[in-house]
């Protein structure tokens, strides 16, 4: 059977019949086949290798709620039971063009699978393999970034960050962007006012990672407390760091800075009229020895 497909641009199964007429029943960007002539032999077919058979959205405490195909789970997830991979495929038909775009949650799928007469242990099986899938992608710190391919977060830092000193107040006030693994993740901005930092994500998962990433780096001691980190309390941090390097810049430009172990927080000793060279260094050395705690300028070398 063939289908007259009215709009030009929407993609259409490539199946055909012993005629050699094609099916045109219509599909998704992603698809190659319709339900009815989607197997286990062409998923591998699928179109567009920019858009992998991985879980279309990840990032929930708990898959329940998350929309995923189920031909996905059959697929790509592990230690999938005969069982469950054959009735897993013969949900498809059932799809919505909608569902097949999106997905269904895994209650609409144990649903589904009851009605079509699946036993207890094989609906059963749905969620014992999903739990341990979702875990498994936890304890690694990975993440489907919705395009291209599982990622762990490897490196997190900010670039372009301007300060605006006249309008500090509570908080810093300043505006940069965040990059994640090389590449742009967010915009980021402060209003000084004493807000939260605010983080705008193209990537509605990545930021999700990126809250995960930092709720599990080690707490940090601040004014005598233990603070837990957050993504918000790791920009501050950054940022603070960037904001003390150019103070510290701007000190050791056209002096010497440095700081005694009898020194507390915030004091230190600047040389007007002593600009940095490493043999004026060796002579604050002589002066104060082992009292010498840094040679602030020595950071920028």
């Amino acid at each position: 059977m063939t289908y007259a497909n009215a709009n030009p641009d929407q993609p259409t199964c490539i199946a055909k019949d012993d005629d050699g007429q094609q099916c045109g029943y219509p599909t998704t960007p992603d698809r190659l086949y319709c339900p009815e002539h989607r197997t286990p032999e062409n998923i591998a077919e699928l179109g567009s290798p920019a858009k992998p058979q991985r879980p279309q959205k990840f990032g929930e405490p708990y898959p329940a709620g998350v929309p995923i195909h189920p031909d996905v789970i059959a697929e790509t997830f592990d230690n999938v039971p005969t069982k469950l991979y054959r009735a897993l495929w013969r949900l498809l038909p059932s799809l919505s063009p909608t569902e097949e775009w999106d997905g269904i949650t895994l209650r609409q799928m144990r649903g589904r699978m009851a009605k079509n007469g699946e036993d207890a242990t094989t609906i059963a099986d749905l969620t014992r393999v999903a739990d341990a899938m979702w875990a498994k992608l936890y304890s690694d710190s990975q993440i489907f970034n919705g395009v291209t391919t599982m990622t762990q977060i490897e490196s997190v830092e900010l670039k372009g960050v301007k300060i605006a000193s006249n309008m500090s107040e509570e908080t810093i006030a300043f505006t940069g962007t965040l990059w994640i693994n090389g590449h742009k993740a967010a915009d980021l901005k402060n209003d000084g006012q004493g807000g939260s930092n605010a983080m705008w994500f193209d990537d509605r998962e990545l930021e999700k990672a990126f809250i995960a990433y930092c709720a599990n780096l080690p707490s940090v001691s601040e004014s005598g407390h233990q603070l837990s980190m957050d993504a918000d309390l790791w920009i501050s941090l950054e940022v603070g760091k960037i904001d003390e390097a150019k103070y510290w810049k701007r000190k050791c430009s056209k002096t010497m800075c440095i700081i005694l172990k009898s020194h507390t927080e915030g004091q230190f000793i600047q040389y007007k009229a002593w600009p940095y060279s490493p043999e004026a260094a060796n002579e604050v050395r002589k002066i104060h020895g082992d009292q010498l705690a840094e040679i602030i300028n020595e950071r920028f070398i």
